[in-house]
């Protein structure tokens, strides 16, 4: 297996990315690293500068399916077959034990290989073998190219998802393996003790797209998910994300205003 990678940044804290780019680099034939930070990372090739890597980018925010789909098609001219998708916050417990286990479970009917999630110590069972987050999955390449690639429209959340249901649509498989681990940071956490409640506390512009991109792909697939996707979706990232917006959260007008505009662009399709 040649096993390329891609690492989409964002205003990073290039010290934190290099810490964790070191537990996996080495197990990797060549590194992408995007940078979608608008202007370009300050002083970024001066932190980064392992010969496997290799920066790309357009100086502006092209959101994660446009930065993977680009990376995949410049990786894919190196000879690689496989690609790790990673987040710039993610860090591996152990990423050879996990590269071990993929190559020793190698086969055209899987499209995505992926470990389990943990955020905290906590482990979260985020991934299954119906849909897994593109941080930490290795993708195979030709499975990539059948199924045409992540859908540019969707911009930031629910890619990963609506990725993996368009594979299985076209009849592959996600191969888990629950024993390894990535560390996962989601949103910006923040924690009101008297409360007791907790909130990834995303900004306005990730409620809007998380909640519109949502609804689209409970249309788009429904066939294919049960009703406890769309009670979710009702109970937690609108309800409980509203009660929590309105309780501790700031930019509360905003970020309900978000939820409102999701809503609506989501029931009618819309992705412009």
């Amino acid at each position: 297996m040649r096993l390329g990678g891609i690492v989409i940044l964002y205003n990073p804290i290039l010290s934190d990315v290099k810490n964790n780019i070191e537990k996996y680099l080495e197990h990797l034939d060549m590194l992408v690293v995007w940078d979608n930070t608008p202007g370009g990372t300050p002083k970024i090739k001066e932190t980064l500068t392992h010969p496997k890597l290799h920066m790309l980018g357009t100086g502006n925010n092209e959101g994660i399916p446009k930065a993977l789909n680009e990376a995949f098609h410049y990786i894919d001219k190196t000879g690689c077959d496989y690609i790790l998708t990673m987040d710039q916050d993610s860090e591996w417990e152990d990423f050879a034990q996990f590269k071990s286990n993929v190559e020793k479970n190698l086969d055209l009917q899987y499209g995505i290989y992926a470990p389990q999630i943990k955020s905290k110590n906590v482990v979260l069972r985020v991934n299954s073998t119906s849909n897994v987050i593109t941080s930490g999955s290795i993708v195979s390449i030709s499975a990539f190219k059948k199924v045409g690639g992540f859908n540019e429209k969707l911009f930031i959340d629910e890619v990963d998802n609506e990725f993996c249901y368009r594979l299985r649509r076209n009849n592959y498989k996600i191969k888990l393996f629950p024993s390894s681990y990535l560390v996962q940071i989601f949103g910006s956490p923040k924690n009101n003790g008297y409360l007791s409640k907790y909130t990834a506390n995303y900004s306005s512009f990730r409620t809007y797209h998380q909640i519109r991109n949502r609804l689209w792909v409970w249309k788009e697939y429904h066939d294919m998910l049960s009703y406890k996707y769309i009670m979710r979706t009702i109970l937690f990232q609108i309800i409980r994300r509203s009660l929590l917006i309105l309780l501790i959260e700031d930019s509360k007008r905003s970020k309900l205003l978000s939820i409102f505009r999701g809503i609506k662009d989501g029931l009618r399709q819309n992705l412009k």
